[in-house]
């Protein structure tokens, strides 16, 4: 009986070598979460794999299914090569840290979601007038929420309201905020945190004095991420 053949969109979220010429992929996809693939003889110089299988980069495959945990990668077609990312340190420092993360994430639980998150991360990235750091708060907020443990921003760990006039620290054991006067989230920066929720990078970008709100928001979300 033949190996089944089927089509399916993926980013690159982890890449091994193997013999001399092969190369052992993880793919996130949109429709079968992520799947294990084995691209042959694809660093050879002459392989028409080789441009279609980088990070950061969006590429149509097709696969056959293998006979263990691996398919085999038939053809790929690349889509969008998000080739800003890779021109930029902090843009890259951070794409590879959203790789590592979605790929950790993913583990147990799959579904559309993770996959246009990483797309959509690999856009705004890509759009040189969006700082990096605007993304990381974006994507991170994103990823909790999907993952279901993302702090309230109306509440604090008590489940009493979020006042204007206080000022609060993430107490990660409580996994909320907690009012403290030397707390570094005003009211500022937990409006910027509620409209990342809602809104993309790029009308986060808009915001006036986001340069100054970013640290102490970069550090919310990556205490919150980091449990």
């Amino acid at each position: 009986m033949p190996y089944r053949q089927y089509r399916t969109n993926g980013l690159v979220i982890r890449r091994v070598d193997y013999g001399e010429a092969d190369r052992i992929l993880t793919l996130l996809t949109p429709e079968h979460g992520k799947v294990g693939a084995i691209a042959k003889g694809v660093r050879k110089s002459k392989s028409r794999l080789a441009g279609s299988i980088e990070f950061f980069a969006e590429s149509i495959f097709t696969l056959v299914e293998g006979r263990g945990e691996l398919d085999v990668v038939s053809s790929a077609r690349l889509e969008h090569f998000y080739g800003n990312i890779m021109r930029d340190y902090d843009r890259l420092e951070f794409g590879y840290e959203a790789i590592k993360l979605l790929h950790k994430s993913t583990e147990d639980l799959l579904g559309p979601e993770f996959y246009q998150l990483l797309k959509h991360t690999f856009i705004y990235l890509d759009n040189t007038r969006i700082p990096p750091g605007v993304v990381e708060v974006w994507f991170r907020l994103h990823l909790e929420d999907i993952l279901g443990r993302l702090p309230s921003l109306e509440r604090d760990a008590v489940g009493d309201r979020l006042l204007p006039e206080q000022c609060y620290v993430f107490e990660p054991n409580e996994r909320g905020l907690v009012s403290s006067p030397r707390g570094d989230l005003t009211a500022d920066h937990i409006k910027l945190l509620r409209l990342a929720e809602k809104h993309s990078p790029a009308v986060l970008a808009q915001v006036a004095d986001v340069g100054t709100l970013l640290p102490a928001c970069l550090n919310f979300v990556r205490l919150a991420s980091a449990q």
